[in-house]
């Protein structure tokens, strides 16, 4: 059985923030917001462009994944999914920055610095925290069926949703749709032409 992520969690997203409490006191916490995500990857990807081709690898493998299954990929695509990731460690790092709220920190060395002063288990459960904040869904978490039974039957996903805050996982969400209706359409069409001929 799929285990999808809860979609009503997904999008109340935007208006989610974790305050939680540290020796230093307490911090303000929010979802990477999507267009966050955009401009710190075109960014980084103009200053080091072999993570762009990095990347650019990762999301071929992982758009097979999604097409074929875990299960049809070679193992060694699989495990340079792995290495990718690994390589692209710095990238997602960066991520974590437009994450904080309170306080509003602008670079890595911000960050480090949070991190040289919070105790060592503090350390790792901000980490934690801040790759849930950040991470992309998997293609597995992913239930494009609940955003095409709102869109049929007109139910609004979220009302204060816009371009200025909807969450990188939202994005996601909402792509995954519509690539999976397109999917759908493409495969109908096909199967109407074989029909014809």
């Amino acid at each position: 059985m799929t285990e999808y992520v809860s979609m009503k969690d997904v999008f109340n997203q935007h208006r989610v923030v974790h305050e939680p409490v540290f020796s230093i006191g307490k911090l303000k916490l929010q979802h990477l917001r999507h267009a966050d995500n955009l401009a710190i990857s075109e960014r980084i990807f103009k200053e080091k462009p072999e993570f762009k081709v990095l990347a650019e690898e990762l999301s071929v493998i992982y758009e097979q994944i999604e097409a074929y299954g875990e299960d049809k990929i070679p193992a060694d695509r699989l495990a340079r999914v792995k290495e990718l990731c690994k390589l692209l460690a710095p990238l997602v790092s960066m991520l974590a920055i437009p994450c904080f709220v309170e306080p509003k920190i602008n670079s890595m060395e911000e960050l480090e610095a949070i991190g040289d002063v919070l105790a060592p288990q503090e350390w790792v459960k901000l980490q934690a925290l801040l790759k849930t904040l950040s991470a992309p869904l998997s293609a597995k978490e992913i239930n494009t069926a609940f955003i095409s039974q709102c869109k049929a039957f007109g139910i609004p996903l979220a009302n204060d949703l816009t371009a200025e805050n909807i969450t990188f996982n939202q994005a996601q969400v909402m792509d995954a749709t519509l690539r999976a209706e397109a999917k759908a359409s493409k495969t109908a069409i096909q199967e109407l032409k074989d029909g014809v001929e």
